[in-house]
């Protein structure tokens, strides 16, 4: 990140350059370097004054860490460390009667300037500015020195004022882009989302209406041919499974569409009603114990996509195996049982649709989602916190 290692440099640069002028200020005022020297407790007291101004404006603002422009930020400067740097600076101007040290009242007025709170600021700006009206009272032209010095100040208190709100609205303008940068790019995902779910759609109507005139004409034809009675139910089960498929791609192209599924089936009659149709078709062994209602509706989509993609798992690598359904309100295991040997591994990516995508969804509605090979066979759980 250069510019913020440059930022850090210059703050790093000017910090050194105030302390160094502050050194020489004091040494001077003390007469030191050879000025009138003002009595021993007056130099030490500004001169200790002095040394915890420039401590607490070193130390302050965070300034090696915060980020650009930043520097008054949220835990930056606090209220101790301003105090200390603004008595500390007034103190030597009062106890030091020399103009070399004037400038030291603007260190703490121009870090107080660019406070978000005008009473803090107010308060906080008390002690220097009145030291600094002190100093000028005493210098050889005192009111003309008073002004400029006072005009000065709050010169750089209102530029230093502006500054600020100059850079919270650039940031709440760069704030407002990227929220609308987002909605823009939710609103083309979610069209894209719903361009291909119309194409699916539309290829999916075409296969299921074609399979379903298939299985019903086959149907025809068995009862014509006085077919058993088992095989008559098997392509009445699986005519059923096809016009249901064909319904659940309606009602997710609807959602998509934002419109709400307020009439699909109450996920207990939907369990049911898949569940006899699977035993019809394939004569499976399907257990179901606990009860569907009590899954919350938040989770009724993700239920349904987690029963119904376990169930045509086990149907299409296991077949003939029993099925175990375990149903509670903050969790869903479909077992099964049997060689599980052929089933597939818990990391398989089909599209994006299979276990892989069936995670994501598990996740994205706070749960945790496992699949794997047990003792028992192949276990689907699908977990969440208890509502």
């Amino acid at each position: 990140m250069p510019r913020l290692q440059d930022l850090r440099l210059d703050r790093l640069v000017i910090r050194l350059l105030v302390s160094i002028g502050l050194l020489l200020g004091v040494l001077s005022a003390t007469g030191v370097t050879g000025h009138a020297h003002p009595g021993w407790w007056r130099s030490g007291l500004g001169a200790g004054a002095a040394l915890v101004a420039l401590v607490a404006f070193v130390a302050g603002g965070a300034w090696w860490t915060s980020d650009p422009d930043g520097e008054f930020g949220e835990g930056r400067w606090t209220t101790a460390q301003l105090w200390t740097m603004g008595l500390g600076a007034a103190v030597p101007l009062v106890a030091l009667p020399s103009s070399g040290i004037t400038w030291f009242a603007f260190v703490p007025i121009a870090t107080v300037a660019r406070s978000r709170d005008a009473r803090s600021a107010t308060a906080l700006l008390l002690a220097p500015v009145a030291a600094l009206g002190y100093a000028c009272l005493h210098q050889h032209s005192p009111w003309p020195t008073l002004a400029i010095n006072l005009g000065f100040a709050a010169v750089v208190i209102v530029l230093l004022q502006q500054r600020r709100r100059q850079l919270e609205a650039a940031e709440f303008a760069a704030a407002q882009a990227q929220v609308i940068s987002q909605e823009r790019a939710r609103t083309a995902t979610a069209e894209q989302q719903r361009e291909i779910a119309a194409q699916l759609h539309d290829v999916l109507a075409h296969t299921l209406s074609g399979l379903i005139i298939a299985l019903q004409t086959a149907g025809l034809e068995a009862r014509r041919e006085q077919a058993s009675p088992e095989l008559q139910q098997r392509l009445s089960a699986a005519t059923e499974l096809a016009r249901e498929g064909l319904q659940g791609a309606r009602e997710a192209v609807e959602s998509l569409h934002g419109a709400a599924a307020a009439t699909a089936q109450p996920l207990d009659e939907w369990l049911q009603g898949t569940v006899d149709r699977i035993r019809a078709a394939s004569g499976v062994r399907i257990t179901v114990a606990g009860e569907a209602r009590g899954i919350p509706a938040q989770r009724d989509e993700v239920a349904r996509a987690v029963l119904r993609e376990a169930l045509t798992n086990s149907m299409r690598h296991a077949p003939g195996l029993p099925v175990r359904i375990t149903l509670a309100e903050s969790q869903i295991r479909v077992l099964t049982v049997g060689d599980v040997s052929a089933a597939p591994r818990t990391d398989q990516v089909s599209g994006g649709h299979g276990l892989a995508g069936l995670r994501r969804r598990v996740e994205s509605r706070g749960g945790r989602f496992e699949a794997g090979a047990t003792a028992d066979g192949w276990l689907v759980v699908a977990r969440w916190e208890a509502v």
